[in-house]
């Protein structure tokens, strides 16, 4: 190898060191594999009958995804801080087989207190994963002087976790149509899978800043306090994400209310995924267009005036329910992008993760009240508070159209 490099031209030599680097191309690439295989979960559009099934009421199922997101809260920013300061490949292993264990477990467990200690485990996973990939992929593509493409590549990976739950949710249907814990068996060898696959990941070089965990942490969340654009863009995702995680979890008693038959709830689950992975894959392409203010607006109206019409119109709701999946999609390249685009190398991780803490502080309060709201004041009811909630954003772009990095 070294005495065919001496026998390259110069020009050609400029040339070869110009084009990209094969390991970085296959980093995104297994990402690609990755996220694709990992969403492969089968439970979606069964979860909330499975619940229902071993005894818990919607209170029940609410706080069991309070839990879920309290978790994250715990775990996001130090799991972010540990993936800037030691490495993101590692946390996304960890992640990775912390979700085999989650779904094991699920598959034998029939009591709240079991599906607590699961979700807790779940819970775990998800803050691994979402305090470390954007800025994995970030990292990744800058390293290869490609950082224009992050709203694509962020796009194209936000796409695949959809697109794997959509073509899984019919399959789920299916089994469950024959025992409701078969969904659960069968998302383990996806997971298992997936941890295979995240080990070969190529850790990509960043700039890590030594100093002690506390001061690190405690850094970035000034870091984020200060600097208003950051914080903003925060309170925006933390509230548009809420409204729409809790939203979601009523979707499958909305559609036993609206007579749709239990057997095709994978088919809308699977038009629902679909409709995300599309708004992920060209959140690029329409931010593009339309330009930042106009495209958060956008995806701040859209759950607002969705979840009105759903609470009055349930024929209409069902469709609506893809129209929230498409803005849910749509938020989050760009927000990451907005967010990893005025962040240091150093705190990005961190950042991404104080973001998730947010989010999951908020949903799991926001879960709660919805889940005691369904049981007690009825479905409608507890969506126009949802559409309600959704209106906050408003402020919220005001502010932030003052704001720039």
């Amino acid at each position: 190898m070294i005495a065919l490099e001496k026998n390259i031209p110069q020009e050609s030599a400029m040339l070869i060191s110009l084009l990209p680097r094969p390991a970085i191309m296959d980093t995104i690439k297994k990402l690609y594999l990755y996220r694709l295989i990992a969403s492969f979960t089968f439970i979606a559009p069964i979860f909330v009958l499975f619940l229902q099934d071993n005894g818990l009421s919607m209170t029940h199922i609410m706080t069991l995804q309070a839990i879920y997101t309290l978790t994250m809260l715990s775990f996001s920013i130090v799991s972010g801080s540990l993936a800037d300061r030691i490495s993101r490949k590692a946390i996304l292993v960890l992640g990775s087989i912390m979700q085999l264990l989650g779904y094991g477990l699920y598959s034998i467990s029939s009591s709240f207190m079991q599906f607590v200690g699961v979700e807790i485990l779940l819970g775990i996973s998800i803050a691994m994963w979402d305090s470390s990939y954007s800025a994995f992929i970030y990292d990744t593509l800058k390293e290869q002087k490609r950082t224009k493409d992050y709203k694509r590549v962020f796009g194209n990976v936000f796409a695949l976790l959809f697109l794997g739950m959509g073509i899984s949710a019919p399959i789920g249907s299916f089994l469950a149509s024959y025992d409701l814990r078969l969904p659960f068996y069968m998302s383990i060898i996806p997971s298992a899978l997936a941890v295979f696959i995240a080990i070969g990941f190529r850790e990509p070089k960043y700039k890590k800043k030594e100093m002690p965990y506390l001061g690190h942490l405690s850094s970035t969340i000034k870091y984020c306090w200060n600097k208003k654009r950051i914080r903003y863009l925060i309170l925006l995702g933390s509230i548009t994400y809420s409204v729409l995680f809790a939203a979601f979890f009523t979707y499958q008693p909305y559609f036993q209310a609206a007579g749709l038959p239990i057997a095709y709830f994978g088919f809308v689950y699977l038009l629902l995924e679909i409709s995300t992975a599309a708004g992920a894959r060209y959140a690029g392409w329409l931010e593009g267009i339309l330009k930042e203010e106009l495209y958060l607006l956008i995806i701040t109206a859209m759950p607002m005036f969705g979840l009105l019409i759903m609470a009055y119109n349930p024929i209409i709701g069902i469709g609506i329910t893809l129209l929230l999946g498409f803005a849910s999609g749509m938020l989050e390249p760009a927000l990451t992008d907005y967010l990893n685009s005025c962040t240091e190398s150093y705190h990005r991780a961190t950042v991404i993760s104080v973001y998730g803490t947010f989010f999951g502080l908020l949903s799991s309060l926001m879960l709660i009240a919805i889940g005691y709201s369904i049981d007690n004041a009825g479905l409608s009811v507890s969506l126009l508070g949802l559409a309600g909630i959704a209106s906050l954003n408003l402020l919220v772009l005001l502010a932030l159209r003052k704001e720039r990095c």
